[in-house]
């Protein structure tokens, strides 16, 4: 909610200013004191409000009022005097801010009030400690029993011509969820030469569909993205053709966009499949004589159906199961609804008065129909720090997955996260985001490799609960919805894709002066007159000099600066960047190589991600002081050009999770070629993930002679190292590596033979470009391993028989431009529920594959055969 945004924000910014050397003896102690309690009690207030009355939610919106305007005040004292250089003539006291304390105070006052009679309150949450929490993901199929062997049927047998199969239901059917579990099915990915999936909804564009579907097929879609559909469009078909494939596209309204697309979709008259899911029976039977339609569920399966939503694998209490029945009756046999409600009893008081409280609410809104009614019920239950979470994620237009990492960031860089000790923001972050997947809220649609959410998204219903939210709370300012120009001048978050210079939203941005949070796709920051930005995405951007002026920026991101020669070499970050005093996300990706930082970066104790191509930091200035020059809040560095890798270097940033290096240069002489190794990583006793590349190659004896790692890591590439295969016994020592990859020369020599007791943990192991011919491993080595990926070993003779049988959960094997025996042994590991990929750059080779797996008896339509 805005209130809750609001106080934690400004109490967050307190503090900063607190910390800070300078700023802090800029402002009145006690007035500042006075605002910290005024602000406790009313926080205090808001997290115990529950479900507000009409009476309570307008005190919450002059509770955000008041915070916002003290905010205001603040801030822009702090702007002035960093501008000014901390010049007396700048006022340290402001009559301003003592006004909208006293206003406060009357604010405090009728929430005391309000707290001696508070209605019925639902309780906040806490970790259920019962053994039986579910994830949200869990049992999302009860009720389609009959119809996956159906879909399945259909996808695996009939005719050979490429066919459609629509899936129709309306919102909240399940009809996505049927679909995506088809798609993920082991039998349709062992089936099926290739998938890909892309969600379409009532406002389509043609053009991201192909690049979504390019993405699932091809990878990273940043050479076509500027081209246009026709290319697109030929380079699917190109890349579909004579390859059995399976094509979902999710949500579709008209026939318009199938008649739009479907000259893209070849016929190889090899069991080709199109699953089209959409809620209109007209669009359906149009596409197909014959479709899949989603029923809705009779009460005996909603009971079920809620009974695992809510306790899982335990038993429901006998004093809870009638009213349960009630609930799951009143949800009208939608899975949805049934599974959000569900959510919502899992997360709150197992309580019967609780119960009944639900129940009276869902059967008083849903006389006809009313999923929505049940999002809200939803959303009211939220706990007072999730909703300004969950509202954020209206940034993102419909149908868009965003990464749940930079979501992460962007929610530390608002500051309406709460503090909690012993962890950081980041991980608390992320608890959160598990919440509101836990409650149904957000779907995830990619998992890392250690399992976490990657990347989430919206449903569109949920979406639009959402964004009605953002509207009433005025929490976001979005395009396309219903924002008049009025309403946006006083905004403080704005969000905005394909605007051009002369829409609605650039007018807005000439007028706002208090505007905290910028996103747009198109140069947008000339137009903005706001001095207290605190969050600027651009994804095109001629404006990067203008924002660096922005002293008071917590997240700065800029996926490409527009320039007349497009590429830039060498970007210096000036001096003045330091003014930047609260700064925590830099990122700079896109078409600068390479950014210089100057020394005043070590003065930004801020900092928490640094985000480059490549940056090359100076030394550390030298300093008396320990404390001074540190910086403790730093957990990613990508990727540092020429990395000083000193014990004093790494002293001073000791908190370090992600590290990228890239050696350009190793031809220090003396004592400062021992700076450019990576002999000191082992002091970054937090370091999760590493990644070292060298552009030239180092001397292996210096390199190697005090090579250690901290076992904290859990994720290491290496490139170029030159390491031999004897040295690996140094990170196989590793008890918590998780991923390993070995790329372009990182390890040289014929021969590498693994060790008992080696490599623990390893769940996924790559190797690239590395000289390799004979691989000896045991079958109890790699007892974990999931995933093997070997890429261009021209001269493997075969991949060790063992390691497949090193335990039951290696299932995924590429075997990319080898040698023919090593694919050919990787084809006799080919066992129940693993699917192995092997591909070739030339016709001859895929040939002679092919008659030597014919004359071993090898062949299966689960070993897929790819010319690359």
């Amino acid at each position: 909610m805005a209130a809750y945004a609001a106080v934690v924000s400004l109490m967050n910014n307190l503090e900063q200013i607190g910390n800070h050397p300078r700023l802090s003896s800029c402002f009145d102690d006690n007035q500042i004191q006075s605002l910290g309690e005024k602000l406790a009690f009313l926080l205090e207030f808001v997290e115990g409000v529950g479900i507000a009355s009409e009476e309570v939610k307008g005190l919450e919106r002059r509770i955000a009022s008041a915070a916002h305007a003290a905010e205001d005040v603040i801030e822009t004292r702090v702007v002035d005097l960093l501008h000014a250089g901390f010049q007396e003539n700048v006022p340290i006291f402001s009559m301003d801010l003592q006004m909208i304390m006293q206003g406060m105070s009357l604010i405090q006052e009728e929430a005391a009030k309000v707290g001696e009679e508070r209605p019925y309150q639902v309780q906040q949450p806490t970790p259920p400690s019962r053994a039986g929490r579910v994830s949200s993901e869990r049992n999302l199929m009860v009720g389609f029993d009959d119809l996956l062997p159906q879909l399945l049927d259909r996808l695996t047998g009939g005719t050979f011509n490429r066919y459609i199969i629509p899936i129709v239901g309306m919102f909240g059917s399940g009809r996505t969820t049927l679909a995506k579990k088809c798609y993920e099915l082991s039998l349709t990915k062992e089936h099926f030469d290739v998938r890909a999936w892309a969600s379409v909804s009532q406002d389509y564009n043609v053009r991201g569909l192909l690049l979504e579907l390019l993405s699932c097929l091809i990878g990273s879609t940043n050479k076509v993205v500027q081209s246009t559909v026709d290319e697109l469009g030929e380079r699917l078909h190109k890349y579909l053709t004579g390859r059995r494939y399976l094509i979902i596209i999710d949500d579709m309204w008209s026939l318009k966009c199938w008649d739009e697309i479907k000259y893209f979709f070849p016929d190889n008259n090899n069991k080709s499949r199109i699953i089209i899911t959409t809620w209109s029976i007209d669009v359906a039977s149009q596409l197909s004589f014959s479709y899949i339609a989603m029923k809705f569920l009779d009460d005996s399966t909603s009971w079920d159906l809620f009974c695992q939503s809510v306790f899982g694998d335990e038993g429901v209490p006998l004093e809870l199961e009638a009213i349960g029945k009630k609930i799951a009756k009143y949800c009208k046999g939608l899975p949805l609804a049934v599974t959000l409600v569900g959510a919502l009893l899992r997360e709150s008081s197992m309580t019967r008065e609780y119960w009944e409280h639900v129940a009276q609410n869902i059967r008083s809104v849903l006389t006809d129909y009313g999923l929505h009614a049940i999002f809200m019920l939803s959303y009211n239950a939220l706990p007072a720090y999730l909703k300004p979470c969950f509202l954020y994620l209206g940034i993102f237009p419909a149908d868009q997955e965003f990464s749940v990492s930079r979501i992460i960031k962007l929610w530390v860089g608002e500051g309406f996260l709460k503090p909690h000790v012993g962890r950081t923001l980041e991980d608390v972050a992320e608890g959160y985001m598990n919440e509101l997947i836990d409650r149904s809220l957000i779907v995830v649609s990619t998992r890392g490799l250690n399992g976490k959410p990657k990347n989430c998204k919206l449903l569109d219903l949920v979406r639009e609960l959402c964004l009605s939210n953002v509207y009433n709370e005025k929490f976001l300012s979005l395009m396309k919805t219903r924002w008049t120009l009025a309403d946006m001048y006083n905004e403080r978050r704005y969000s905005a894709f394909d605007c051009d210079k002369d829409s609605q939203f650039f007018h807005a941005m000439e007028s706002s002066l208090l505007a905290r949070t910028l996103i747009c796709e198109s140069p947008a920051l000339l137009s903005c007159k706001s001095r207290l930005l605190r969050v600027v995405i651009e994804v095109y951007s001629d404006s990067l000099e203008t924002t660096l002026q922005q002293v008071n920026l917590r997240f700065l991101a800029f996926e490409s600066i527009c320039t007349p020669i497009g590429w830039i070499r060498t970007y210096e970050l000036p001096s003045s960047i330091s003014l930047l005093w609260n700064v925590q996300t830099l990122v700079m990706d896109g078409n600068i190589e390479e950014v210089v930082a100057p020394s005043e970066i070590w003065e930004m104790p801020q900092l928490r991600h640094l985000c480059f191509n490549r940056i090359r930091l100076p030394e550390p200035p030298a300093s008396d002081d320990d404390d001074l020059l540190v910086l403790r809040n730093l957990q990613t560095l990508r990727t540092a050009l020429d990395f000083n890798c000193s014990e004093e270097v790494c002293k001073r940033m000791p908190n370090i999770r992600k590290l990228g290096i890239f050696y350009d240069d190793f031809s220090g002489e003396g004592e400062n070629n021992s700076w450019y190794c990576i002999d000191h990583v082992g002091y970054f006793t937090e370091l999760e993930s590493l990644s070292c590349c060298f552009h030239r190659v180092p001397d292996r004896d210096d390199l190697v002679q005090n090579l250690k790692f901290p076992i904290s890591l859990r994720k290491l590439i290496l490139q170029d190292c030159e390491l031999h295969w004897d040295d690996m016994s140094v990170i196989g020592s590793l008890p918590n590596l998780e991923v390993l990859k070995l790329k372009c020369q990182s390890v040289r020599g014929a021969k590498w033979e693994t060790v008992e007791g080696e490599f623990p943990s390893l769940r996924i192991l790559e190797i690239d470009s590395c000289y390799l011919i004979y691989w000896f491993s045991e079958s109890s080595h790699f007892p974990r391993l999931e995933k093997l990926v070997l890429r261009r070993l021209y001269r493997l003779n075969e991949i060790p028989s063992e390691i497949g049988y090193a335990g039951i959960l290696l299932g995924n094997i590429s075997v990319f431009e080898c040698s023919i025996s090593a694919a050919i042994s990787a084809a006799r590991m080919l066992k129940e529920d693993c699917v192995i990929r092997v591909g070739f750059r030339k016709e001859k080779e895929v040939a002679e594959f092919r008659a030597k797996l014919e004359l071993e008896g090898l062949a299966s339509y689960r070993l897929q055969i790819d010319e690359l």
